[in-house]
């Protein structure tokens, strides 16, 4: 597996990179959307994306997704109580994915 993160444009991640981590560096607008912060299981707060954030990414970065792992992920979502369609779309938008976006939400729902 790889390893990957995001990083808001013109941030120096040439120490990431030596150590082989691959790097999204977005507009500072497109990097905050859905950031959130997630307490470890032994205490530590680390920056996160929330779920429809996530939904957006694996959308974007498809060609370079295991189709299994692509498809269960949509498909969990889809099931889950807590989804925020609306703001799924809104960030849809936000990252120019609205109409494939809505493709697959035609299809699952």
């Amino acid at each position: 597996f790889e390893i990957t993160v995001s990083a808001p444009r013109g941030y120096n991640a040439s120490h990431l990179r030596k150590r082989k981590i691959r790097v999204f560096q977005l507009h500072k607008e497109q990097y905050l959307i859905g950031k959130t912060s997630l307490e470890t299981p032994i205490g530590h707060k680390v920056a996160a994306y929330d779920k429809e954030r996530a939904i957006c990414d694996l959308l974007a970065n498809k060609a370079n997704t295991d189709i299994q792992i692509f498809q269960t992920a949509f498909k969990l979502y889809i099931e889950r109580t807590d989804k925020n369609i609306p703001l799924l779309m809104r960030y849809a938008r936000a990252f120019n994915l609205e109409g494939e976006m809505r493709k697959y939400m035609e299809v699952l729902l």
